[in-house]
């Protein structure tokens, strides 16, 4: 179990009902099931998750190490699902049949469509993110909660400045 959180998990959000107080965790090594049983204690239900994780790294199909492919997957893909899994008791108790309780997983445009910028793993990882999210949303409607991907595509940042115009 340990496994799920020996990388860096980028933060995630845990709003709950009415989206009037939340809780924000940045989950390092070893602290996925101390946030879990602090929301459980603390909160008893959880109403939407939001996993917003995401590493990446510009480069091709040839030079994609081993290394950067496991990475990337790790963090964008590996560690939502298990956050996911781990969460579902508490999203399940935050469910009722008129409000269900909601997953709602960041991706990328990058998922969807190519990107003129080399981002090889990156693009797959959140394409799996996708597929993992119509499954997710599949498996869990009958238990009252419901599962979606955002997608959003270029952002303005100091990394995204270095793009040359062709690239954004």
């Amino acid at each position: 179990e340990q496994l799920w959180f020996d990388f860096r998990v980028a933060i995630g959000f845990v709003f709950l009902y009415g989206i009037v107080s939340y809780a924000q965790y940045e989950l390092l090594p070893g602290e996925g099931q101390n946030v879990i049983d602090q929301s459980e204690k603390v909160f008893g239900r959880l109403d939407c998750l939001i996993n917003c994780a995401a590493a990446t790294d510009r480069g091709t199909i040839e030079n994609t190490t081993e290394e950067v492919w496991d990475k990337l997957f790790n963090i964008n893909l590996k560690g939502i699902h298990h956050a996911t899994v781990k969460f579902l008791p508490l999203l399940r108790a935050g469910a009722t049949p008129d409000d269900p309780s909601r997953v709602i997983n960041i991706g990328s445009i990058d998922g969807l469509h190519n990107n003129p910028i080399e981002t090889y793993s990156y693009a797959a990882s959140k394409a799996g993110l996708v597929g993992m999210t119509k499954s997710i949303a599949y498996e869990v409607a009958s238990r009252g909660i419901t599962a979606n991907a955002v997608a959003p595509g270029f952002i303005a940042t100091a990394m995204t400045d270095k793009l040359t115009d062709d690239q954004k």
